[in-house]
Parts: C-alpha cells; structure tokens; sequence
C-alpha cells in the first residue's frame, strides 16, 4: 500500500487528517519524482500484519453491504 498525496500539505492546512500519517499502513509520498522508488520499496517491505491490524482498527464496519442497507433504509421510509 502506498499514499501518493502530491497535495498534502494544501489538505492538512485546510481540512486536515483524522488520524496521523504516520498510522497509515504504507509509505505517504508528496513528490512524483519519489513514487517509483516508493513503489518498489512498497512491494519488497510490505507489512501485512500491520495492514490487517490498520484495516481491522479503522474499516471493521466495512462489509461491503452499504449499499444495500442504505437502500433498505430509503424504502423504509417511503
């Protein structure tokens, strides 16, 4: 996994972050001229029990049904 976020600092001046980039699960990569060397670097030291740990932690909820239930909240409504 890998950030690439040429627009990061316009992003946390303005809206900012909820978490920390440094909990991401990836390297976070501001300058193009750096995604290609991230990328290999990415796929050789990837952590894939921090991954889980990350996506466990912050998309639990994330069943890939959403759609659905939204659309049975709209038809209940109705």
């Amino acid at each position: 996994m890998l950030f690439f976020t040429p627009d990061l600092n316009e992003y946390m001046t303005g809206r900012g972050f909820y978490i920390s980039m440094a909990e991401l699960p990836g390297e976070v990569v501001v300058e193009e001229e750096r995604l290609r060397e991230a990328v290999l670097r990415a796929y050789e030291n990837y952590d894939f029990h921090y991954q889980r740990q990350f996506v466990h932690s912050y998309l639990g909820a994330c069943d890939g049904h959403a759609t659905e239930r939204i659309i049975r909240f709209i038809e209940g409504r109705k």
